[in-house]
Formats: C-alpha cells, sequence, structure tokens
C-alpha cells in the first residue's frame, strides 16, 4: 500500500486518489455508451443480423481481456496499465471514425475489448492502493459514483454530436478526451510518486 494512504490519519480520502478521481472523471465523460459503437459498425456495413453475434465478440474479448489485465495489474503499476487502456480506447475510437469496411468493424472490436479488460481491473486496484482501510468503502463509492453519473453526460455529448455533426466528430472527441486524460494520468504518476517520497523522507527526518 502506498505510504500517502497510510498517513491519512483522518481516515479521508488521500489527495493523490482525489486528483485521481478527476481525471477517471474526465476519462468517463468522453466514454459514451459502446452501443454508439454498433451503430458505426452497422455503417460500416455490419448486417444487422450479425451485430449480436459483433456483441458476442466484444463480451469474449473483454473476458479474456480481463483475465490477463488482472494479471499485468498485480505485476506492473496499475496508473501505467491505466494510460495504455485509454490509448487503446483512443486509437480504437479514431480508428473506427475512419474505418469504412464491415471486417474492419470486427477486428476493431476485439482490439476494443482490451481496453476494457486493462483498465477495470487496474482502476480498481489503484483504488484499493490509494485508499486508507478506514476510508475503502468511500473510495469506491467514489469511483462507482463518478463512472455511473458521468454516464449521462457522456451519452448526451456524444449523441449531440453524433447527429448535429457526424459519427466520424464523435469518435474524435471521445478520442480526444481519452487522450488528455492519459496525458494527465501520466503526469500524475510522477506527481504522486514525488509526493511520495517526500512524506516519507519528512516521516523519516
Amino acid at each position: 500500500m502506498p505510504k500517502s494512504a497510510v498517513l491519512d490519519a483522518k481516515g479521508a480520502l488521500p489527495t493523490s486518489l482525489k486528483r485521481f478521481l478527476v481525471i477517471l472523471l474526465l476519462f468517463s465523460i468522453g466514454n459514451s455508451s459502446d452501443a454508439f459503437l454498433l451503430l458505426r459498425a452497422r455503417s460500416m456495413g455490419v448486417s444487422l443480423a450479425a451485430i449480436p453475434i459483433l456483441w458476442a465478440v466484444l463480451s469474449i474479448s473483454k473476458l479474456v481481456w480481463s483475465y490477463a489485465g488482472g494479471v499485468l495489474s498485480d505485476r506492473f503499476p496499475r496508473a501505467r496499465l491505466i494510460v495504455i487502456a485509454w490509448l487503446v480506447y483512443a486509437a480504437t475510437y479514431l480508428a473506427l471514425g475512419w474505418a469504412d469496411r464491415g471486417w474492419q468493424a470486427w477486428l476493431l472490436f476485439v482490439i476494443y475489448g482490451a481496453f476494457h479488460g486493462l483498465s477495470e481491473p487496474a482502476e480498481k486496484a489503484l483504488v484499493k492502493d490509494l485508499a486508507p482501510p478506514q476510508s475503502r468503502g468511500t473510495a469506491f463509492g467514489s469511483y462507482n459514483f463518478i463512472i455511473g453519473v458521468a454516464s449521462v453526460p457522456a451519452g448526451i455529448l456524444t449523441g449531440w454530436i453524433w447527429s448535429a455533426y457526424s459519427p466520424r466528430s464523435a469518435l474524435i472527441v471521445g478520442a480526444s478526451i481519452a487522450l488528455l486524460a492519459a496525458m494527465l494520468l501520466a503526469t500524475w504518476m510522477r506527481t504522486s510518486g514525488r509526493e511520495e517520497a517526500e512524506s516519507i523522507d519528512s516521516i523519516a527526518s
């Protein structure tokens, strides 16, 4: 467990966790429902009859990558895995914005499953790492609340851009928000590391 979590005597959420949750909120606002991706797949030439199969392929990809993501989150820095997952999200959204063949939708949906599989186990593990034992309920409640409440503006924003401009524009906006969140999280990793080291040094002295 990071020292910063142990150092919070009052049991409040540590500053590092609060900052992570703010960055997560930003990402979640750009993370719209996967139903939009099914609409995009239809416009790329995937038949209506094949949509349930495509959804099943995505579910299988999520399942496989979730196991891999859980293993990787125990071996590598969790925040780094989240950055990678968000970059996969951004790349997939950009690719779906420009792809125009049905087979490309199938390939990109398989790749998109890696985003879910890498991000979800790592995000939850990171929240657990950052939260003091007496505040983990609050931490996970805040985590789930942020993801849930952000889904409303995320759907409204994507739907509005989708209909007012184009599906490509909506996907580009989602990818851009994910890229921004990934850069902020990479900065958070460096900042949190310095703050943790400074806290340990101050206690030792």
